[in-house]
């Protein structure tokens, strides 16, 4: 014997020729009872496309397995990358306020003012550091150094540094040698405001 054909068009004709039988024998035959007038053939006649909607909805649910386990996997390899990342952050070795003011002296005799500046600035900050007044914190930001800073140096040095900072960060500016030089004398200002507070720290102590 051979297999039933399942083509969706051979179905399709299929069902239209037992449609219009079973309209022809309900029309010439209205007394027959209804057991007999084609019983379970409206089954017959709808198997097909039971099997084709089961059919397609077992299709969209492994995919819809399958895109939820691809993203999930992407999610945790974008997890881990990140959570790497943060590992390298913390594990950076920690560069001294002296080795920042050399790589700013060294980058101003190339010219590059913008990145000579931005070294001034983690000089600023490891020094707040390394004396004690604000530890140091990646996630704070240069207002909250700003708003700490202020008992330390009132006339706004460290401000300027801080301001020079965003600047670069986040305006994208690039430095000219006199923006650079006023940087520099903030942070001179800077640098003996924090000298005279961590001395008056450690004489309160």
């Amino acid at each position: 014997m051979f297999p039933p054909n399942t083509d969706l068009g051979w179905q399709w004709r299929q069902t239209q020729q037992r449609l219009s039988e079973w309209l022809e024998l309900q029309m010439n035959v209205p007394n027959l009872p209804r057991s007999q007038r084609g019983s379970g053939w409206s089954l017959q006649w709808l198997a097909p496309y039971i099997t084709w909607v089961l059919g397609m909805a077992l299709v969209g649910l492994l995919l819809f397995i399958i895109v939820r386990g691809v993203m999930g996997w992407w999610q945790r390899r974008a997890d881990r990358q990140f959570v790497g990342q943060a590992v390298m952050v913390v594990d950076e070795p920690i560069v001294s306020s002296q080795e920042w003011l050399k790589r700013s002296r060294t980058l101003q005799g190339q010219g590059d003012f913008t990145q000579a500046a931005r070294s001034l600035y983690f000089a600023m900050l490891q020094n707040l550091h390394d004396r004690q007044l604000i530890p140091e914190k990646r996630s704070r930001t240069d207002q909250e150094y700003a708003a700490i800073s202020q008992d330390i140096a009132p006339e706004g040095a460290i401000a300027t540094v801080l301001q020079t900072h965003e600047q670069i960060e986040f305006g994208g500016n690039q430095l000219s040698a006199q923006d650079y030089e006023r940087c520099q004398l903030a942070y001179g200002v800077a640098d003996r405001a924090i000298t005279a507070a961590a001395q008056s720290s450690g004489a309160a102590k």
